[in-house]
């Protein structure tokens, strides 16, 4: 995938002209892989399909894998937006197991995004002002560790309306607008 203005930081400095509006825009986005699995999927292609299928609707712009720990919600959103990134212009994946305070969501969203901190303004603001300028998928995964942040992320999808969000969570956000889809275990074979 290429990003504005990657290319031309690769260029001699002598032949580089003076950056355009565009490149000067873009210019807090980074190119940002997503994390590499571990594992193969496997047994998994119907819920990719249909997350897919869900993210693809106007009217879906928060969809959240739910199942119990260790079911594989991460590997799914993993797939999920390896497959997206192809359709969206940009898909970020924000780990939020580690993330402990409500208040800390959207500085973990403008960490992931790589957005530079513009002195006293809130984070939030910063992201919906990006989300503005192209689509934007953000992974948020193990939301069950910040209950208490589905109102923030309820204000961003408010004030975002280009952005869509797949969550991982041990169930539903409850949040208005919100599809949940359950991963539930693979079955034997017999």
């Amino acid at each position: 995938m290429t990003y504005p203005g990657v290319e031309r930081a690769q260029q001699n400095p002598d032949e580089r002209d003076e950056p355009d509006a565009a490149e000067q825009q873009s210019a807090h986005w980074r190119a940002d892989p997503l994390p590499t699995p571990d594992t193969v999927l496997l047994g998994r292609s119907a819920e990719c399909s249909r997350a897919l299928d869900l993210l693809h609707r106007r009217n879906v712009r928060l969809l959240t894998l739910t199942g119990p720990g260790g079911i594989g919600k991460t590997r799914v959103a993993l797939a999920i937006a390896e497959t997206a990134r192809t359709q969206e212009d940009h898909v970020y994946f924000v780990e939020l197991a580690t993330v402990t305070d409500p208040a800390l969501l959207p500085d973990a969203i403008v960490g992931a995004l790589g957005l530079r901190e513009q002195g006293n303004r809130d984070p939030l603001d910063l992201i919906v002002e990006s989300a503005d300028e192209r689509r934007l998928l953000l992974v948020l995964d193990s939301f069950e560790h910040l209950p208490k942040a589905r109102q923030t992320l309820s204000i961003l999808l408010f004030r975002s309306p280009h952005l869509r969000v797949l969550v991982t969570s041990r169930s539903p956000l409850r949040i208005s607008g919100e599809r949940a889809l359950p991963i539930h275990p693979l079955g034997v074979p017999s």
